[in-house]
């Protein structure tokens, strides 16, 4: 009787508890759940290595396309500075086009040589296009000019300099002196005026003499056919002593079959007929004389050449 009783009272429980979940269900509500409890098991610690982290990739990116540029730098040089103009000048120009460039002397002193840099040749006219930016250079050379200097008559001086090639413009100063027993007397060809300096300035080739002359004054006389008293000439002047008495005495023309037999006769007589010079000589070995002689004594002296030539001759004293 017990046995039955706990079995019909467990019956009812369940059923009881089984009609309460579903009203619980049917009124929207849910049951509370139950409480799970979890054990965590403690592990001893560990000794873990640090493993760096990977260095990100970089990523290559390609630029983006730029447009062209719409002009181009120009860069004009001449060289040397002062040579000469280039038309156009240096500046900005668009992309693709085509300069003319003509380049220009500065003046008549000047020459245009050729084209450097970015473009070549030596025309004075060139093009160039402007496909990038271009530095040019126009080259020029300065003209140069010949000086010729001579001297009369020969071995009668020197110049200093005596010629040579100078720049178109240049300022040459040139400076005559006379060789010994001479005196420089004017300038001649390009060149004018009496002082023994003169300047020219080189714009085109220039010749210029020099011309000096003997300190000494030198006198020529024709000496006709004839006996030697005929043919004697002389010549006086006071002088004092120590004076000196220098230069040359030189008889001149043809020589003729036959007269190398013939003399003439060169006298320097001072007071009381004392002779300085006493020379004479053969007509085809010896024309010309030597004088270099100091007056011992005041006094005239008297200058005689004579010959006995049988056809005309010149006497330079």
């Amino acid at each position: 009787m017990n046995r039955t009783w706990h079995a019909t009272h467990i019956i009812g429980a369940i059923l009881l508890l089984t009609m309460l979940v579903i009203s619980l269900a049917a009124c929207g509500g849910s049951p509370t759940p139950t409480p799970t409890t979890t054990t965590t098991t403690t592990k001893p610690a560990t000794t873990t290595s640090t493993v760096p982290s990977p260095t990100p990739s970089t990523t290559v990116t390609s630029p983006s396309p730029t447009a062209a540029p719409s002009s181009y730098d120009l860069k004009i040089d001449v060289s040397p500075v002062g040579g000469g103009i280039v038309n156009p000048s240096s500046g900005k120009y668009n992309a693709g086009s085509q300069l003319n460039l003509q380049a220009a002397a500065a003046d008549f002193c000047w020459v245009f040589d050729r084209w450097g840099g970015d473009i070549s040749g030596n025309t004075t006219t060139t093009s160039v296009t402007m496909n990038g930016n271009k530095n040019i250079t126009a080259y020029f050379n300065r003209v140069k000019y010949n000086l010729t200097v001579k001297v009369s008559p020969e071995n009668s001086g020197t110049t200093g300099p005596e010629g040579g090639i100078y720049d178109c413009g240049q300022s040459v100063t040139v400076t005559a002196s006379p060789s010994a027993g001479y005196v420089f007397d004017r300038w001649g060809g390009d060149a004018s005026g009496t002082d023994n300096a003169t300047t020219v300035v080189m714009q085109s080739n220039k010749s210029l003499s020099a011309f000096f002359k003997p300190t000494y004054q030198v006198i020529k006389r024709d000496m006709m056919p004839g006996s030697a008293v005929q043919n004697t000439i002389s010549f006086s002047a006071q002088l004092k002593a120590g004076d000196k008495v220098t230069g040359y005495v030189e008889l001149s023309g043809e020589v003729h079959p036959g007269e190398s037999d013939y003399v003439w006769e060169f006298v320097i007589a001072g007071p009381r007929s004392r002779f300085l010079e006493n020379w004479n000589g053969n007509v085809v070995s010896t024309t010309r004389h030597e004088i270099d002689k100091v007056v011992p004594e005041d006094g005239t002296y008297v200058m005689k050449i004579s010959s006995n030539t049988r056809w005309p001759k010149t006497v330079t004293i």
